[in-house]
């Protein structure tokens, strides 16, 4: 079905990220879904009721926000929204009371106006969730939104009346107790959310801190959300760089909205100490989660281990029992690398830059456009980059004897077409090894957990782990 969407914006304010984004959403939904007042009013129409039927028979209103939106003109005492004849609070207020789904997106570094800064008719405005657009990610944050409008659409959310559009539920995870305003990511995008608990501004890169080892190392993490504790464990890991990657730090405001999320550089990785990674196994690695842990408080958490990271958190699992509460596997390779990694590997120390895109296309599973060329920049942040792990005595470490006497509550996750090894047809052994243990298929086909749609992953973390405890 077609879609039509309007856009508002203060020229004062926002007018060329207007521009932006009106020939962007043109670009995906065509122009006739799209209207901006500029192009779509035509000589001798009444401005304002031209603008009001349209706002009448749309489904979607993006309000845009920018850092001037509360702005107050000059020989004025309050801003111009309090002016019963501005026409951007008459759009806004239109929008809310015909029950348009109303998706404020905050651009060049706004953030939300309080209930307080808005006049009484359009204060609903600031309980809607916001989507972001950055200068610095602009077309991956309105590729998100445009995302999520075309899943609305499939689910047939639109094309009803007003009243029908005004209260739309994205597939939800049970609410937490404290649900979380998560600006960056389009999930449900404009749906009515709580106040955001203190200390928690998911769109800054979260504070890093050291935690140093019994052996005297010391180990870069942070944390992130609130809740129950759930470790990330990942081969390829920097606790800035990581950051930087729309799809990994949108999947990461996500799981911090259910979860109190630990990352972790271990030993010879990111920005943690380096020393003799050759000689690192599984008790060395424990020491930097081990660390890290008592660092942060938990005496019990869950695992999430993303690919080959997956031996040493069977490992600890195996031999924490009393500390590792659950254990996630995506796409495990509890055992030998695989043949084409092997290759790329070996491919390494003939041409790094050859071997690099190898990885990421390979073994990755992105393309060569910008998903890749990001990932590219990410791994040339780290000093070994297409080494999975963080030293060949990790590499040669073979966990599968061990999954048989696994007694840890195990949930086994893999993207259902992925081409890439492991994929889901081999991570079927690794489950049925393990006693007790789910797989779940996931749809996607990248074999990356934070490319795609995560809405499916994260029904399956709570399924398994529980409903969200974010009471403090």
């Amino acid at each position: 079905m077609s879609l039509t969407i309007v856009i508002s914006y203060r020229r004062q304010d926002s007018a060329g990220w207007a521009g932006r984004i009106y020939d962007r959403l043109v670009e995906h939904f065509g122009e006739s879904a799209v209207f901006i007042d500029i192009d779509k009013i035509r000589p001798g129409d009444d401005f304002a009721e031209r603008i009001l039927d349209t706002i009448n028979s749309a489904d979607v209103f993006v309000a845009l926000i920018g850092p001037d939106y509360l702005a107050t003109p000059a020989g004025s005492n309050e801003p111009r929204l309090f002016a019963e004849n501005d026409y951007v609070r008459l759009e806004v207020g239109t929008a809310l009371e015909t029950g348009t789904r109303v998706i404020p997106v905050l651009v060049d570094g706004a953030t939300m106006p309080a209930p307080s800064d808005l006049p009484e008719p359009i204060r609903a405005l600031a309980s809607k969730h916001a989507h972001e657009v950055s200068p610095t990610r602009f077309r991956a944050d309105v590729d998100q939104l445009i995302t999520a409008l075309d899943e609305l659409t499939e689910e047939g959310a639109f094309g009803q009346a007003g009243s029908a559009a005004a209260g739309i539920e994205v597939e939800p995870l049970s609410p937490p107790k404290t649900s979380v305003h998560v600006p960056a990511s389009p999930l449900g995008a404009g749906e009515d959310v709580p106040s955001i608990p203190s200390g928690l501004a998911l769109t800054d890169a979260p504070e890093i801190r050291y935690a140093r080892t019994d052996d005297g190392l010391n180990i870069a993490y942070w944390t992130l959300g609130a809740g129950q504790p759930l470790l990330l464990l990942s081969g390829l890991s920097h606790a800035e760089a990581g950051w930087e990657l729309d799809e990994q730090r949108h999947w990461l405001e996500q799981l911090a909205a259910h979860y109190q999320v630990v990352h972790v550089d271990f030993r010879g990785r990111g920005l943690s100490d380096w020393s003799d990674v050759a000689a690192y196994g599984p008790d060395d690695l424990w020491l930097d989660v081990e660390a890290v842990v008592g660092d942060v408080g938990f005496a019990e958490f869950s695992i999430l281990a993303n690919g080959a990271a997956a031996r040493y958190a069977v490992a600890f699992a195996q031999d924490h029992a009393d500390r590792v509460s659950h254990l996630v596997l995506w796409a495990p390779n509890p055992g030998e690398p695989s043949g084409r990694f092997r290759a790329v590997m070996a491919a390494r120390d003939l041409d790094i830059d050859v071997a690099r895109r190898a990885f990421i296309q390979e073994i990755l599973g992105a393309d060569s456009g910008d998903t890749g060329r990001r990932l590219r920049e990410f791994t040339e942040k780290n000093d070994e980059p297409l080494d999975p792990l963080v030293g060949p005595a990790i590499r040669k470490f073979d966990a599968t004897p061990l999954l048989p006497n696994l007694s840890t509550p195990t949930l086994v996750l893999a993207h259902a077409d992925s081409r890439l090894f492991p994929n889901v047809r081999s991570v079927r052994g690794v489950a049925a090894a393990i006693p007790g243990a789910r797989l779940v298929s996931i749809p996607g086909t990248t074999g990356l957990i934070s490319h795609g749609d995560t809405r499916p992953i994260l029904r399956a973390l709570e399924s398994f782990l529980g409903p969200a405890d974010r009471s403090d």
